[in-house]
């Protein structure tokens, strides 16, 4: 009887306890790995999102800035305003009552510059918000001078 006790104690085989204990070491170190990659793969792409809008800010910044009627009828007040959305194959463009649910919108204003004390600047300023606000998402703002 010893001999057959002698055999089964020596066999190379797994046992149950060793396969449960690699199976849950596993899941120990997996399990970090995911939670990180989740995190890295949110952070990329609430960057995508940045980045677009930045993208829209500079089209729009370039599209007024060669504007020659800034200082027309439109203005109210002095101040120049314009509102629109963006389509990522279409790029930006004017809309009455932008839809923010589905679009980034934008606003343009321009208004006289009190920069160096002269009637010829003025004060360019472009916001992009982004499609859907998640709370983490804030919208984009370029200013500069523009002189006329």
């Amino acid at each position: 009887m010893w001999c057959r006790l002698s055999r089964y104690l020596s066999s190379s085989g797994l046992t149950l306890i060793e396969l449960l204990a690699a199976v849950v070491l596993t899941g120990v170190v997996i399990a970090p790995l995911l939670s990180v990659l989740g995190q890295s793969y949110e952070r990329t792409a609430h960057q995508e999102s940045e980045r677009r809008m930045l993208f829209y800010a500079e089209e729009i910044m370039e599209r007024m800035r060669v504007r020659d009627d800034l200082a027309s009828d439109e203005t109210v007040d002095g101040v120049f305003y314009e509102k629109g959305e963006c389509r990522v194959n279409d790029g930006c463009i004017p809309a009455l009552s932008p839809d923010s649910s589905e679009y980034a919108t934008y606003t343009v204003t321009v208004r006289r510059s009190a920069y160096a004390g002269l009637d010829a600047f003025y004060d360019l300023i472009v916001e992009v918000y982004p499609a859907e606000p998640d709370g983490r998402s804030m919208p984009v703002r370029l200013m500069t001078v523009v002189r006329r």
